[in-house]
């Protein structure tokens, strides 16, 4: 490779494309909406709503006219099924698999690609360590989503003691990281540690029966945060008129 200066690279258009996704988190992180090949990594403990918060975000690219794929190593599409009749997500495709090549071939056909979860992704490389087999894996996914254009989102499982399970690196390769953190039995802190093309902020979420929403816990308050027209724009459990909880960048 050769040096080139910082005056002569011309940017392809493909890096400056966007989904402008008007509903909050969303639209709060990404002023200029979300680049077309952004990764996002999301972690949190069990039971904190991770599949919920995920396949919201799938139906907010299918209300868009783009094709998004939720795909499960872990629980069957039945499990998953009866969770999207429950929230109200019913435009997106399942897959259950856990083969990279499933994952891979299919970045090709959709706009957004969920993978819960990438711990329990397969990949037969008896040459490497489990470290390195981790960012192969990655890597090997994150050059699809360059090439296609697709919005990659991965859970990733963290140890009790709140570290990645696996390796730290690959929270340096994606664009954005995301922290789901259990406040009390109904709240939801949702942290945003690294983005690559917005600010890092924290939202408070309400996880009730019918998904996640945002705002203030007591509903009859008069202090509560509810975008009523985006909650009529959208269907169940999208998040929307979240309560910010900081601006600080870090």
């Amino acid at each position: 490779m050769t040096p080139i200066s910082v005056q002569d690279l011309v940017i392809p258009p493909a890096f400056r494309d966007r989904y402008n996704i008007s509903n909050e988190p969303w639209s709060e992180l990404f002023t200029n909406g979300v680049p077309k090949s952004c990764s996002f990594m999301l972690t949190a403990e069990p039971g904190a709503g991770k599949t919920t918060f995920m396949l919201s975000f799938a139906q907010t690219m299918a209300m868009m006219k783009k094709r998004a794929l939720y795909i499960t190593t872990e629980q069957s599409v039945y499990d998953i099924k009866m969770m999207c009749e429950r929230i109200g997500v019913n435009n997106i495709d399942l897959l259950e698999s856990s083969k990279i090549q499933d994952v891979i071939k299919n970045i090709s056909k959709y706009q957004m690609v969920v993978l819960y979860s990438f711990a329990c992704l397969e990949y037969e490389n008896n040459s490497t360590s489990t470290r390195n087999k981790d960012l192969e894996k990655l890597r090997m996914i994150l050059n699809e989503v360059h090439k296609n254009e697709c919005v990659f989102v991965m859970i990733q499982h963290i140890t009790k003691n709140g570290t990645y399970k696996g390796s730290t690196y690959l929270a340096h390769m994606v664009d954005v990281v995301m922290h789901m953190e259990i406040t009390d039995p109904a709240t939801r802190l949702f942290n945003v540690l690294k983005n690559r093309y917005g600010c890092c902020k924290k939202y408070e979420m309400i996880m009730s029966s019918t998904g996640l929403s945002c705002g203030s816990v007591d509903a009859t308050s008069a202090n509560v945060g509810i975008n009523t027209l985006a909650a009529n724009c959208v269907p169940k459990g999208i998040p929307n008129g979240c309560t910010k909880i900081t601006d600080a960048a870090y």
